[in-house]
């Protein structure tokens, strides 16, 4: 009975899960007017869009999982534990970042940290998927697991640095998503403005300060989680 009460109830969280990342993506972008944003499509630019998205995508996977059979059942697992796991540094990021760093100077740019669409992405779809992440069968991660987890992070560097140096513009009449990237700003990418906050720090130094954070947080996940602990 314990069992199979399990069963449903991570079913049913991977379904939430799902659906807050999705309807809370929809939702930025049906009201992208009223952030600021010149068109729809430009909100997924962002990493917190391309992440929920993810999420919605690779959750709805996830429920459906069971029901697919793999010629090779232990390499497929394997696999989606290796992604879910990625997904959820990914995800907590979005969460972190947005908590500690965005919404405190979001009244300077009018955007509304506290909507529901915002809500849904940056806190209530972290929360979910890390809960998913800390009840689910696990294989043990090993070392290299944890610099899996800076893909996401630097796929989105990349692309969005490209866009940033083309000075395309992410939709608020900024050719920056977000103000770390900003490699135009008064401290630019290496060097320091104390009396221009947010723009204290060159890139590079927030680059380096980002990275750390998701490396100690893949580190903690990975240690506390139950698969872990058994293995050693």
């Amino acid at each position: 009975m314990h069992e199979s009460f399990k069963k449903r109830a991570l079913l049913a969280l991977k379904i939430a899960t799902a659906v807050c990342s999705l309807v809370g993506l929809v939702l930025s972008l049906i009201f992208y007017a009223q952030d600021g944003y010149s068109h729809w499509w430009k909100r997924l630019l962002f990493f917190t869009s391309q992440s929920n998205l993810l999420v919605g995508v690779f959750f709805i996977f996830f429920t459906l999982y069971p029901l697919i059979k793999f010629k090779d059942e232990e390499k497929a697992k394997q696999i989606i534990c290796t992604i879910k796991y990625c997904l959820t540094i990914a995800i907590t990021i979005t969460g972190f970042i947005f908590l500690a760093v965005l919404a405190p100077f979001a009244h300077r740019t009018g955007y509304n940290a506290w909507s529901l669409s915002s809500i849904l992405t940056h806190i209530i779809t972290p929360v979910l998927a890390a809960s998913d992440y800390f009840l689910s069968d696990m294989i043990p991660l090993k070392k290299r697991h944890l610099f899996y987890s800076l893909i996401p992070f630097v796929f989105y560097l990349i692309f969005a640095s490209v866009f940033c140096i083309l000075k395309i513009d992410f939709g608020r009449g900024e050719a920056f998503p977000y103000f770390f990237l900003n490699y135009y700003s008064p401290a630019g990418i290496f060097g320091f403005s104390p009396t221009t906050p947010p723009f204290v720090l060159g890139s590079f130094y927030w680059f380096i300060i980002l990275i750390g954070i998701i490396l100690s947080i893949g580190l903690f996940y990975m240690k506390v989680h139950p698969s872990n602990k058994r293995k050693k």
